[in-house]
Order: structure tokens, then C-alpha cells, then sequence
């Protein structure tokens, strides 16, 4: 038994050297959030963007669609609006 023991011993100061390898580190990067000072353009209101004599010149289905379109950026506005003051 002790032959053995010893025998053991004896290889394993033989074996190749343990190869140890780097693990990765986390490391934290500040990054710039927008602030309430880059907030969005507003959005033009229809009566600026539309003359009139085009507007009633538009279909109903035309008006509803530029309405429609306009609600779209609004909710988009105040989308972009609480991301941009979210961050302050």
C-alpha cells in the first residue's frame, strides 16, 4: 500500500504545470443620458401647417387621415418628451 502512495506522489510532481487563465472582469461606462435640456421640437399645429384655402379644398377622408397622422406625432411627442426627462 505504501508503494502506491508513494507511486502517486511520485507522478504527480510529474504532470504539466496548471494552466490558469484570466476571467473577465465587469467594468462599468458612464454614458451620457439625454437630459430636459435636448427635449423634442414641439408640433406644429394643423391650422399652421394647413392654409385654410387647402384645407377646405382636402376631402373628409384626407382631413381625417392629416388629423390622424397628427395625433400620431403628438403621442410620439410625449413619448420621446418622458424619455428625455426621464433620465434627469
Amino acid at each position: 500500500m505504501r508503494l502506491f502512495v508513494i507511486a502517486a506522489l511520485a507522478l504527480s510532481g510529474c504532470s504539466t504545470p496548471t494552466i490558469v487563465r484570466d476571467r473577465p472582469t465587469p467594468i462599468s461606462v458612464p454614458v451620457i443620458q439625454k437630459c430636459a435640456s435636448e427635449r423634442p421640437a414641439a408640433i406644429v399645429p394643423l391650422k399652421r401647417s394647413v392654409p385654410d384655402a387647402q384645407w377646405n379644398a382636402l376631402s373628409p377622408k384626407q382631413k381625417a387621415e392629416l388629423t390622424e397622422a397628427q395625433a400620431y406625432r403628438r403621442m410620439n411627442h410625449s413619448d420621446e418628451q418622458a424619455a428625455a426627462t426621464s433620465a434627469c
